[in-house]
């Protein structure tokens, strides 16, 4: 994306993707406060709840970056061991996130999702 004016369309096509391609609606978004995501009308027609983070909480995108750290590390490490091209890397981190994803969580007593 080169601007953030490009928001909108790319929205569309994130929440319309796993849609068609796993039979799977997205619930919640989660975003900052930028106005290039306040599209309430989009929301509401696909039944996707808006929420935002709260200003000045360190708490709450520090729990994003850590997430999307531990993302990349994996994703790094997997494409060195498998000398992978480059040309891999968004199969590698959509395997990537499928693995955590499947990994037991102290959250719901230490079982999978």
């Amino acid at each position: 994306m080169k601007s953030k004016s490009g928001t909108r369309e790319h929205m569309q096509c994130f929440v319309i993707y796993p849609k068609n391609q796993f039979n799977k609606d997205i619930k919640i978004i989660k975003t900052d406060n930028g106005k290039y995501f306040c599209w309430k009308d989009f929301y509401d027609k696909h039944g996707i709840m808006h929420q935002t983070s709260c200003n000045e909480t360190l708490q709450q995108n520090s729990t994003f970056e850590r997430k999307h750290q531990h993302v990349l590390k994996v994703t790094r490490s997997i494409m060195f061991q498998s000398n992978l091209p480059s040309a891999f890397w968004s199969f590698v981190v959509v395997h990537v996130v499928h693995l955590i994803n499947c990994l037991p969580s102290p959250v719901i007593q230490n079982n999978c999702p």
